[in-house]
């Protein structure tokens, strides 16, 4: 997936797949907060259009790849950290 954003800012064809994949993650989390509103645990000052891109923007594979492969960090360090992340964001206290 790294490979195919780099591809994308020269390569038409490359583009087109990635907006692709960048639209289904969008879907896919709107999904995801559509679920976690249900739960009645988000917190009150967010919508769940702001929920969907917290996790939108969370669930990029470039962070898992700047964190992880470029600084070093470990799966587990990054799991904590997108768990502890988001959860903090959304989730009421």
């Amino acid at each position: 997936m790294i490979a195919l954003a780099g591809a994308a800012t020269a390569d038409e064809d490359a583009a087109a797949i990635w907006r692709k994949n960048v639209e289904d993650r969008r879907v896919g989390m709107a999904a995801f907060a559509a679920e976690l509103a249900s739960t009645g645990q988000l917190r009150s000052d967010l919508d769940q259009e702001m929920v969907t891109d917290v996790l939108w923007l969370a669930m990029d594979v470039r962070a898992y790849n700047w964190l992880v492969r470029q600084r070093g960090w470990s799966v587990a360090q990054y799991e904590d950290w997108y768990v502890r992340s988001v959860a903090g964001t959304v989730l009421a206290g």
